[in-house]
């Protein structure tokens, strides 16, 4: 009796070894096929908790009427008016509104019932849809030179005229920014760069660099540009990497007391957008009429990445695409 009880409790013994390596075995490779498929950033680690961050109107608080803004106002629509073709290549842009526009000082602005901003936010103009009004922080008007506050007001004037309540907050401020450099740099105007639209500006070039600007901002202004992602992606990465993109920007505008906890936070959400970048890029050179320049966009995107890790450098090989 004890050897055949022996036998059987070997036997269970087995099983038990059998059934436990078994569910070890299975757990590794979940681990290994989720470390290395395509969309590795982008796929279950991009559940990211939406910011607070609200792109609301507030109610501004006016100043009086400033002859100065007036002269400067005129002075930036001359420059966007000289440079180059901007208003022929970009006719559907909203250039009514932007011969309509106005130009105000503002004492304070509420962007919501509770966020409050004054001179001392470093913010120093914002464009407000509703009134057609660049509204400039009255503290600042004679606080700085001329050519800086010509540099805002042109960002401001790019915001006027690609207004649309579809883009996305960082979509937004990254093409405002591009325009607004161009405007510059063609009328030999200062340009500084804003440190807090620097990854804005990134996912708007990575775009560029695939699309072109032209065919970039119209899909961007007429609310297509979404679709088109997902179609070289997957099915809503277009808006989940705008989505991570404000919050991104979001806490790169509010890192200053938590500045570790910014620097995790900010490498996993680059990591999240890049996968979908570096993936729209691949998989949109596949397309005939990219033939051409394919090879001069994968190597553009490639010196545009952020976070150089070998996974993104995978992606461009043949096993790295759909």
């Amino acid at each position: 009796m004890k050897d055949v009880k022996s036998k059987k409790q070997i036997c269970a013994r087995r099983r038990k070894v059998f059934v436990i390596s078994l569910i070890l075995f299975s757990i590794c490779m979940h681990m290994v096929i989720s470390l290395n498929r395509e969309y590795r950033y982008a796929g279950r680690k991009s559940r990211w908790q939406k910011s607070n961050l609200e792109y609301v109107e507030g109610v501004p608080v006016l100043g009086e009427y400033n002859q100065y803004l007036e002269d400067v106002l005129a002075q930036c629509k001359s420059a966007i008016d000289k440079t180059n073709e901007l208003r022929e290549q970009y006719s559907y842009l909203n250039w009514q509104n932007y011969e309509q526009v106005k130009i105000a000082s503002c004492l304070k602005l509420y962007l919501s019932d509770e966020f409050q901003t004054s001179a001392s936010d470093s913010i120093y103009a914002v464009y407000k849809p509703s009134e057609n009004t660049v509204l400039v922080m009255e503290f600042y008007v004679d606080r700085i030179d001329m050519y800086f506050l010509m540099r805002i007001i042109i960002h401001e004037l790019m915001h006027c005229l690609t207004y649309n309540t579809g883009l996305s907050g960082g979509l937004y401020e990254g093409i405002a920014e591009i325009l607004c450099k161009q405007v510059c740099e063609q009328n030999f105007i200062n340009y500084t760069e804003n440190e807090l639209y620097k990854y804005d500006v990134w996912v708007v070039q990575m775009l560029e660099n695939t699309f072109g600007r032209q065919k970039l901002i119209y899909m961007a202004y007429y609310n297509i540009l979404n679709d088109v992602i997902d179609k070289y992606t997957h099915n809503f990465y277009g808006e989940k990497m705008f989505t991570v993109l404000n919050n991104l920007s979001y806490l790169l505008q509010n890192n200053t007391q938590r500045r570790i906890i910014f620097d995790i936070h900010r490498k996993t959400m680059l990591r999240i957008i890049q996968d979908v970048l570096v993936h729209l890029t691949v998989n949109y050179c596949k397309e005939d009429f990219c033939e051409g320049n394919r090879t001069e966009i994968l190597m553009n995107c490639k010196d545009q990445l952020q976070v150089k890790e070998d996974y993104f450098k995978m992606l461009f090989g043949e096993e790295g695409t759909q």
